[in-house]
């Protein structure tokens, strides 16, 4: 026995089959009389319009989106770029004068040869590496003094070990010429 089975519960519903049978006819009557539908004969099944008939439909391409209008780009002014850099890095005034010489004088363009669209975000990228670089200078330097300080340390020990080995008396002619002045 076949079970038919409506989609939204809706009791008008038309069911098509593919071969209808004696049994399929007395099946069709007991579900048409339960369910209130109209069953239609037919030999093949009928397309749908717009149906290629595959199980799984290909995708409409994507609708395109209207391009954004381009707005042209007005180079900022010295006293702009001052403004922006200021209070962000310890030279800012400096720093805002090389920006804005080195950006006018590429024409705003990059290195690349793109066009600056976003001269505020390319002072950001400015600063960022500044700060970047400074700290990596203090780091560096302070990281010398302490090999400066060792190496001192070092050499006092160095000596120290001799001189203590001359009061002793051993090796005190060879070290006579190497006695440093203090």
């Amino acid at each position: 026995m076949i079970d038919f089975k409506t989609k939204n519960g809706s009791p008008n519903v038309v069911y098509a089959l593919v071969k209808f049978t004696e049994v399929g006819a007395e099946v069709g009557a007991q579900v048409g009389a339960e369910v209130g539908a109209e069953i239609i004969k037919h030999k093949h099944k009928q397309k749908q319009v717009g149906n290629s008939g595959e199980l799984f439909p290909p995708d409409q391409p994507p609708k395109k989106k209207p391009p954004k209008p381009k707005v042209e780009f007005i180079p900022p002014t010295a006293e702009e770029v001052k403004e922006y850099f200021r209070d962000k890095l310890p030279d800012w005034e400096l720093q805002a004068d090389i920006f804005y010489n080195h950006f006018s004088g590429l024409g705003w363009k990059t290195a690349t040869g793109a066009k600056v669209e976003r001269w505020d975000s390319r002072a950001n990228l400015w600063i960022i590496e500044k700060k970047q670089q400074d700290n990596g200078k203090t780091e560096n330097q302070a990281q010398r003094q302490n090999n400066r300080d060792a190496d001192k340390a070092a050499k006092a020990r160095n000596l120290l070990d001799e001189y203590a080995a001359i009061e002793q008396g051993s090796n005190a002619i060879s070290h006579q010429g190497e006695i440093p002045d203090l």
